[in-house]
């Protein structure tokens, strides 16, 4: 029997799911899986901010032809320009950016038992603002109709306060 010392001090209860609705995630690493039809990539997003602040999230982009959309959304989401044309993908470019998800709870059943996961329903650029972290799309609707100063691309570099409750992963 092996024996060995484990600290847990900082562990927690076990898993949870986190909150339906709107997170802010960074990047943390994507790997390349294969799956029944095709091979697909699987995203570990963490949430930064909030209380589930520290918790992981799974997104899966698959690389079947009619599924290319979500990758495409999701480089964007990570700042890539992506042309609607052949592009050689490079996942390294992704690790580390901050997005913004829509989490949403889905139902499933294993092995005879009912349980629940969380799946990102949409995965969209965020910037900076002066109230916190914005989707883009809405930063730039607002620069327009509010004239409002322009919000602050999401970068791994960006300044993170933690007493502000920022992303510090």
């Amino acid at each position: 029997m092996p024996k060995f010392n484990a600290d847990f001090s900082d562990v927690g209860e076990g898993f949870t799911l986190p909150a339906e609705g709107t997170q802010i995630c960074k990047v943390k690493s994507i790997e390349l899986k294969d799956g029944q039809k095709a091979k697909y990539l699987n995203w570990t997003l963490v949430i930064g901010t909030g209380p589930d602040k520290g918790s992981q999230i799974f997104h899966i982009t698959s690389l079947s032809p009619n599924a290319l959309f979500n990758l495409r959304n999701t480089l964007i989401a990570c700042g890539q320009n992506v042309p609607k044309s052949k592009f050689q993908v490079n996942t390294d470019l992704c690790v580390g950016k901050i997005v913004g998800i829509d989490v949403v709870h889905q139902p499933y059943e294993k092995d005879g038992v009912k349980k629940m996961s969380a799946k990102v329903k949409e995965i969209f650029p965020v910037v900076r603002g002066e109230s916190g972290w914005v989707r883009a799309d809405q930063a730039a609707k607002d620069v327009v109709e509010n004239n409002t100063p322009a919000a602050q691309p999401a970068t791994e570099e960006a300044p993170f306060d933690e007493m502000a409750d920022e992303i510090d992963i």
